[in-house]
């Protein structure tokens, strides 16, 4: 069975890991990445929590990946002028709940490592290889690149980000996306498939835009904290290591999506929200600046965050995984959480497959009820945890005077160790993990997991 993954982003490289696990004789895996450099350099940071490190201690990724991470201290609440809300051990907390710790990586670096530990990476991981078409035949699947070749297998999983030409196909209900033109050489497809596409509404909408980005650390912040300052309209969250400051300026969108086209922002456009927010505090009494963090930044872009779960998941042999499926804020660090349970659960179900195929290649129906088993497991799951994140950033950025009232004199005396204990740990708990791997060094902690 040939799998082809599109995207070599974080999804796309863990699924492939997850497959190679399987040691199966006839399974391929292939990767199409539309980028030249199949390593993104852009983005700033990705959160793990406890249920997503035993998956890369499956894997054999984790020993490699704690040297990535800094350890993680204390969490800091403020207000709009450096005054202190809250701070907690958090991380420590999560640790005796769960057992593993939260793991911040820089993005760059992680996929870094997805990639340079992925066995025969250079036949894998195809680059500059931009899907332009899809065609799903009686017993394959074809992905035509813009400068060819053409790739043939038996499952799409497409993993290529909210722009996703996969997601374009499955939303179609066509065997072929694009649809043929009437003047196109129909080749060996049908007439009747044959339709001009319209102009398809986007299924996630922005309501919040990010400035994301990274710099030098500047004194007067803490080490290893998570720092989050909160305003009308803004928060702005940080994540620290001994040497760098990964920052988070979200701010609540003043025109709305029209539903057809994604905002795209310029280098220009980061500069003015740099530029608004440069005397806002972001440290302790008012200390240290955005100003601060601006002017010694390594790199940063701006970007809308797109909140949503589809409601169809796949189409024949090509399915979803990740961010071209669901996409959610970023403040609660849900985001490569959910896309991993994503490959957890589809590659649990692969297995399932090649055990009782052995060397018969599946039939479309049996593709299309294993994807309906994994939509069914994951669907739940991810709209909570867009919805639950969704919510977070409304409250964090007093979207309403109950949430600022909530956030300035409620939420400081419940506390991070109330919300670690009986809010944010179901998300742990309940987590998917493979199923056909054991731990390496499976750890546990007071909270026990489902999986």
């Amino acid at each position: 069975m040939r799998v082809i993954i599109l995207g070599s982003g974080p999804t796309g490289l863990l699924l492939a890991h997850a497959l190679a696990k399987l040691n199966h004789p006839t399974l391929q895996i292939i990767i199409l990445e539309q980028r030249a450099d199949p390593v993104d350099p852009t983005g700033a940071g990705l959160g793990l929590w406890p249920h997503s490190v035993r998956i890369l201690d499956q894997l054999g990724l984790l020993p490699e990946a704690k040297k990535l991470v800094p350890e993680m201290k204390t969490s800091i609440h403020l207000g709009p002028h450096g005054g202190l809300l809250s701070e907690s051990n958090l991380f420590d907390r999560i640790v005796e709940n769960h057992g593993h710790p939260f793991m911040f990586f820089e993005r760059a670096k992680l996929i870094q490592l997805l990639y340079e530990r992925l066995e025969n990476r250079e036949g894998v991981v195809l680059a500059g290889k931009k899907a332009v078409s899809i065609l799903e035949k009686d017993d394959v699947v074809e992905v035509t690149c813009e400068e060819g070749p053409s790739f043939v297998g038996d499952i799409l999983v497409g993993c290529d980000g909210s722009h996703s030409i996969a997601r374009r196909f499955v939303e179609s209900g066509l065997r072929q996306y694009p649809a043929l033109s009437p003047t196109t050489a129909v080749g060996k497809v049908k007439a009747s498939a044959i339709r001009m596409p319209s102009t398809p509404c986007l299924p996630f909408k922005a309501t919040f835009r990010c400035l994301f980005g990274i710099s030098q650390l500047p004194a007067g912040l803490d080490h290893c904290a998570m720092i989050e300052t909160h305003d009308q309209g803004v928060m702005i969250q940080l994540l620290t290591s001994d040497d760098r400051t990964y920052f988070l300026l979200y701010e609540a969108k003043t025109q709305q999506d029209d539903g057809l086209q994604t905002t795209r922002y310029s280098d220009a456009d980061a500069e003015a929200v740099a530029k608004r927010y440069e005397n806002h505090s972001v440290g302790k009494e008012g200390k240290v600046t955005f100003g601060d963090l601006w002017k010694n930044k390594i790199r940063a872009n701006l970007f809308d965050l797109e909140e949503g779960v589809l409601s169809q998941w796949f189409s024949g042999r090509v399915v979803l995984a990740g961010d071209s499926v669901h996409k959610m804020t970023a403040n609660l660090a849900f985001g490569l959480n959910v896309s991993l349970e994503d490959v957890a659960s589809l590659t649990n179900r692969l297995q399932g497959l090649l055990v009782t195929q052995h060397a018969t290649r599946p039939t479309t129906s049996e593709i299309e009820a294993l994807f309906a088993d994994y939509q069914a497991e994951r669907y739940s799951r991810a709209k909570t945890c867009v919805e639950m994140t969704g919510l977070y950033t409304r409250f964090a950025t007093w979207n309403n005077v109950f949430f600022k009232w909530m956030n300035l004199y409620v939420a400081p005396r419940v506390g991070d160790m109330f919300v670690a204990d009986w809010v944010f740990s179901w998300i742990p708990r309940g987590g998917v993990v493979l199923t056909f791997l054991e731990e390496s060094d499976p750890k546990r902690g007071k909270v026990k997991y489902l999986h």
